[in-house]
């Protein structure tokens, strides 16, 4: 079996803690990560911003897809089309994407049975690059690194070293992870299931301490709570799977009493499954990507194999 990309090698614990919780304000999205061949197809979408349709048409192994939007403002940046090229060759998936829209960029992504790499380019700011690549190092172990230079600026900008083990029995069979950021330092994530379908969480880094648990039913349904002991803040995030299409996102944080942070704040977003997600970056950014889980996105007997990412559009 071919490892995790390093996207989702860094996220196998934090999932469990923090899935679906940057989401703010009220949001509906539509999508489907297959999209039928010589056939123009459009899925709707309404955020903060207005409403509008993803259009998507694919010829071959090449997909150009398009977004319009009710928003003037929005949509002379989203017009601009997106091209994805995907081909398998010799048990090998090469994926090439072309961004137009928004900050454009180009990336690639190779999968092999050994090994996973990528890398990104975005052409409006300086060329700045990202490279990663993840490696299986035994059924349970994996390595991971990735790279961010920006040859306009200073060179390189941050790196960051990940090693995972899932199915460790120092923690009742859960996973671990420790990484080492050149900006937040040493980092370590920790899942520890304490029944079937519940776990205890802790996130460990600069800045950052998440100690939660999260609890799943065999039918789809996941909630998660936790507290941000540097910010003072607590969590609570409810993930709901309504049939094999649909999904509800439900999020709320508020400050511990005492404290001096942000008041509270919510989300809800009702989506289609390869819809993506919001999820917060290494740098702290809150970005769009797709969650590729593995027994939490539907009934347990129906366990999802991981795919792929693509580079969604940062909203």
């Amino acid at each position: 079996m071919a490892p995790d990309p390093f996207v989702d090698l860094v996220d196998t614990v934090e999932k469990y803690a923090t899935r679906g919780s940057y989401e703010r304000g009220c949001r509906i999205d539509t999508r489907e990560e297959s999209t039928p061949s010589n056939k123009l197809v459009g899925y709707p979408f309404a955020n903060a911003e207005g409403v509008g349709v993803h259009f998507s048409y694919k010829k071959g192994d090449i997909t150009l897809s398009t977004d319009v939007s009710s928003n003037p403002k929005a949509t002379w940046r989203d017009v601009l089309p997106t091209v994805s090229w995907t081909r398998s060759l010799w048990g090998q998936q090469h994926d090439f994407l072309l961004r137009l829209a928004m900050t454009p960029l180009f990336a690639y992504s190779f999968s092999h049975p050994q090994f996973t790499c990528s890398s990104e380019v975005k052409f409006m700011d300086g060329f700045r690059s990202k490279f990663t690549t993840s490696t299986q190092i035994s059924t349970r172990n994996q390595l991971g690194a990735s790279v961010e230079y920006d040859p306009s600026r200073s060179g390189l900008i941050d790196y960051t070293v990940a090693f995972l083990r899932v199915g460790c029995s120092a923690v009742q069979g859960g996973d671990f992870i420790v990484k080492y950021n050149a900006t937040h330092g040493l980092g370590v994530h920790t899942r520890i299931p304490v029944k079937p379908f519940m776990s205890a969480v802790a996130l460990v880094e600069r800045g950052r301490v998440i100690i939660g648990t999260e609890a799943r039913s065999p039918c789809g349904a996941q909630m998660m709570m936790n507290v941000d002991l540097v910010n003072s803040r607590a969590m609570l995030a409810f993930v709901r799977n309504i049939s094999a299409i649909w999904k509800l996102t439900f999020n709320y944080s508020a400050p511990l009493p005492g404290s001096c942070s942000a008041s509270g704040r919510f989300g809800l977003v009702f989506t289609s499954q390869d819809a993506p997600w919001n999820r917060m970056g290494e740098n702290g950014a809150c970005q769009l990507d797709s969650f590729n889980g593995r027994g939490m996105g539907g009934c347990c007997c129906k366990e999802k194999k991981g795919i792929m990412k693509s580079i969604k559009k940062t909203k």
